[in-house]
Parts: C-alpha cells; structure tokens; sequence
C-alpha cells in the first residue's frame, strides 16, 4: 500500500472515530450539556410558533421585554428542524453533535491545506484533547457555527477573496454579537502581509467593514440589535474587568494556571515546543503560519480575561501548529520527521490518561445537575399557575426553566447585564434578595417583585433558603439537595 493512501484511510478512520466519540459524548448524558441549550432549542420552536416578531414576555425585568433582539437568529433557525422531534432537547442534542462534526469536518479541511500530510492524522487527533472545549462544544450553542466561520474567513482573508470574507461576515452578524472580531481579523492579517511581503489588501478591509456594518444595519431586529451589542459586545467586558458590578457567568473569568494547564495541555505544550525550535532553527515561515500565529495570541492573551477566548482559540491554534510544522519541517530530514510524529504521539497517548477521566466526570456532574433542574421544570409546569412571575435566584436558571416551562415568566435570561440596564435598582435589589442579605424577602417579593413563586438554588444562596425556611409567610413545596420551589403564603 502507497503512504499516501495509507495516510488518507488513517486520517478517515480518525474522522469516523471522531464523528462516533461526538455523538458517544452527547448521548452518554441523558441531559443536555449546559444550561443554554434549553433555552436556544425553545427559542427556535418560539420562531416556528409565532414567527420572528413576538414578545418575549418570559424575562418581565430585562430588556429583552420592550426591546427583544435575538442575537443568535441564525442558529435558532437553523434549529428549527430539530423541533419536530417529540422531545425538543433530544432534538438539541442531535443538533449539537451534527454542527461539532461539521466543526471537526472543517478542521479537517483546513489541516489538508495547511499541514504537512504525514502530520495531519496527528492534529486531527490534538482536535479531541481538551476536556473544556468537548464539553463547551458538545453544549447547544452556537460555539461550533462562529468557530467554523472564524477559521474559514481567516483563510478567505490570507487568500484575499474579500467578497466571500464580507458576505461569512454578515452571516456571522446574525449568529453571534461577537462579528466585529472580524475586523480585527482583518487588521492583523493585513498587519503580517505588510512586514511578511511590504503589500496591503485594502480591498479584504472594506469587504470586512462593509459585512460588518450591513451587520448592524440590516438585521432583522434592527434597530433592537444595536443595543444588544453594546450590552454584550461593550457593557460586559468592560464589568468582567471591573469586578463586583454584574455576576457574570464563570466562562467570563480565566482559567486558574492549574486547571488551563490540565485543560488545554497542548496550548502551553505547543508553545515551548515552538520557542525551543525557533531557538536552534532559523524557520523560514508563511504568510499563512504568521497570520494564524497572530491571531492565536490574541485568542491566547485574551485567555487572561475570559476563558471563552481558550474555546474559539483552540481550532485556530491546531491550525497554526500544523502550518509552523509544515514550515520548520519543509526541508528537514525523514528521521527528523519520524522522531517528532512518534514523540507527539506518545504524548498524546500520555494526556489521554489525564483528559477522558476528567470529562467522564464532567459528564456525570452536568447529568445529576441537569436532572435537578428538569424536575424542579416540570412540577412547575405542573403546579404553577400559567403566566405566573417566577424568581429564580442566579440569573441563568431561567435559561433552564423558560426551555423546560414556557408557561411561566421570570425575571432575565442569558446575561445579567439585560436586567441591569433595564433597572439597575432593581437589579441591586434583586441580588441582595437572592443572597439572604434583605430583611423582609416575603415582602419584596409580594410587593416589589410582585412574585409568588420562586426557585432558590443551595449552592450560593443559602442565606436566602434559611431565611425561607424560617418564616412561616412562605411554603416549601418541592426541595431536594440542590435547592427549593416555593410559594408566598395568603398572595
């Protein structure tokens, strides 16, 4: 058999192999990853029902009741399909494993250009070595689609075909509030064309600029869209930075070194690796290897900030990586080549005892957590009064509790930044509440909140769940370990 055949069914069994552990992943947990997922697939079903225009009156105290701008638009729709299923999440489910093997399809693609051939079933390999982005990609977000469009603009801008770069650009508008990004995308590129052949593409900049304000411009919730973006896009990193306002979600905070460490091994690895090289080699590299460097640092220093930047860095850095081996191995020696395959391989085998334990655990930890919420959904829906306003304690259950019971209302959803810039008294007063630190929650709730039910989850809020048990103006009607369903006395 030819190398190059016995490389190509390598590299297909890899791709089999890794289609099949996806879906092994998704299916192994009888829940849906995450919270957001719940969420999205109803959101889509809300779009089939009633159309692209609708009240959200399931958040009463977020801007998304006045103002409702869906900044995921293309995703819902392209959930859509799946809501035929019987059982929505089931349908989330397939939905997240089809777009994170269309991910993994597109990597391929991608390392077929830019890696050299008798590394690419290596890479593809590195693809599945880091427990947070399984985890984060097996999530039905829209994580996969922006990835994709990231990596495949990047190419479309080395390449110089700025019509194709400019129209994924508006495409990425209506996925995600992040496709300014694009722009700086752009900028770098063209700052590595400039020092790596004196030479600038004007052209790719205004495609991009002009995807992005037809972006802002020409959006189905236009003009609703642009103050989403300046929340998401402006608002919250600026109150990731400046701690203590809003309660952001844990993917919005670094990694500690530990755990970046453990979970993305082969970013740190990858990085000496290439220091080590470039000390005893002078490597003669590409305009394509320098401009996925730059754009991997970025993601890399970001990674200080926001431990999101780690998850759509990771393809980009496996591209990179594969395009400097190219590189630094274009004139080396076969043995040279043979040594550093079966080096990398034997680290990879090494690693894999640290990641698949590990996400085997994350596995049985989102499943028991997950549980929880469904069932505390679903007396809910059974008990609660239709259209009644529900507390939840931590901003992101509703994301669980609106995708689970849609016959209620609640009070914000996806980010706490919509609730505070909608009130920010309330929104105050809404966490002092949550965290036990009022002195009469009944009557906030009666008559602030106008509230008669709630949820208080144990693990942060304790305070409040003491302060609950103690007054007899509240009955406790479902508790388990994770946390309480309650309902105001005489209201």
């Amino acid at each position: 058999m030819k190398k190059k055949t016995f490389l190509n069914i390598l590299e297909l069994i890899i791709i089999i192999t890794g289609v099949i552990f996806i879906f092994k992943v998704q299916f192994s947990n009888s829940t849906i990853f995450g919270a957001d997922g719940y969420l999205h697939i109803r959101m889509a079903e809300f779009i089939k029902k009633y159309g692209l225009y609708y009240k959200f009156h399931w958040t009463r105290y977020s801007v998304f009741f006045n103002n409702f701008s869906d900044k995921d638009f293309l995703f819902h729709i392209l959930l859509i399909p799946l809501t035929y299923f019987r059982n929505i999440f089931w349908g989330a489910k397939l939905a997240s494993a089809i777009f994170y093997s269309f991910l993994l399809m597109v990597v391929y693609f991608f390392l077929k250009r830019y890696s050299k051939k008798e590394f690419t079933f290596l890479f593809l390999i590195m693809f599945f070595f880091s427990y947070k982005f399984i985890t984060a990609l097996s999530r039905p977000r829209p994580f996969p689609l922006v990835i994709i469009i990231t990596i495949t603009s990047i190419y479309l801008l080395i390449q110089k075909r700025y019509v194709l770069a400019s129209i994924l650009t508006y495409i990425y508008s209506l996925t995600h509030v992040s496709f300014p990004y694009m722009i700086g995308y752009a900028l770098l590129i063209e700052l590595v064309r400039f020092f790596h052949n004196k030479e600038i593409s004007l052209r790719n900049l205004g495609g991009i600029s002009s995807g992005v304000l037809c972006g802002f411009f020409f959006h189905p919730y236009f003009p609703n869209n642009l103050l989403i973006f300046y929340l998401n896009g402006l608002l919250v990193p600026f109150y990731a930075a400046k701690t203590g306002v809003l309660e952001l979600g844990a993917e919005f905070f670094p990694l500690h070194s530990r755990e970046f460490l453990l979970s993305y091994p082969f970013f740190t690895l990858g990085m000496f690796f290439i220091l080590g090289t470039l000390l005893f080699k002078n490597t003669k590299t590409s305009l394509t290897t320098k401009s996925l460097f730059a754009i991997t640092i970025i993601y890399y220093l970001g990674s200080f900030l926001s431990q999101r930047y780690l998850i759509h860095g990771w393809p980009v850095f496996i591209l990179f990586f594969s395009s400097y081996n190219k590189d630094l191995f274009k004139e080396g020696s076969k043995k040279t080549e043979k040594i550093f395959a079966g080096s990398l391989l034997i680290v990879l085998m090494l690693f894999s005892l640290t990641q698949f334990p590990e996400l085997k655990k994350r596995i049985k930890y989102t499943e028991l957590r997950n549980k929880h919420y469904e069932n505390m959904a679903y007396f809910m829906k059974r008990y609660f009064p239709k259209g009644a306003l529900v507390f939840h304690s931590n901003w992101s259950d509703s994301q669980y509790f609106i995708g689970l019971n849609p016959d209620n209302d609640y009070f914000v959803t996806l980010d706490p930044v919509y609730m505070y810039y909608y009130d920010k008294d309330k929104y105050r007063l809404y966490r002092e509440l949550s965290f036990g630190k009022t002195s009469d929650p009944y009557f906030i709730l009666k008559n602030v909140f106008k509230a008669y039910y709630g949820y208080v989850g144990k693990d942060y809020f304790m305070g409040l769940v003491n302060q609950i048990k103690k007054d007899k103006r509240f009955e406790i009607i479902k508790e388990d370990r994770w946390g309480i369903l309650f309902k105001l006395k005489n209201s």
